[in-house]
């Protein structure tokens, strides 16, 4: 129903139900990155995909990650955060 309410504009939310962009979404905002400026219930694939597009957060082998979240580098992405927001206001 999520999804279909994403296709209308029409944002409908239940609770701990989820389609796939909106969840990564809700993440982001759980950890107090916005970088969807609209509800989660209507953020699109393409919109992360358009989001992050020149920005690598990680890259090597899934088996690494853990490893990666450890040292710390994940913060990283609240600077990401604000060149954003710089570009988006510029």
């Amino acid at each position: 129903i999520g999804l279909v309410g994403a296709g209308i504009n029409h944002p409908y939310n239940r609770p701990k139900r989820f389609f796939c962009s909106q969840y990564v979404a809700w993440l982001f905002q759980q950890a107090g990155l916005v970088f969807f400026h609209k509800d989660c219930a209507l953020v699109r694939p393409e919109d992360i995909r358009q989001a992050f597009q020149n920005y690598m957060i990680y890259e090597g082998r899934l088996c690494d990650y853990r490893g990666f979240l450890k040292s710390g580098h994940l913060y990283q992405a609240r600077e990401m955060q604000e060149q954003m927001n710089t570009q988006q206001a510029g």
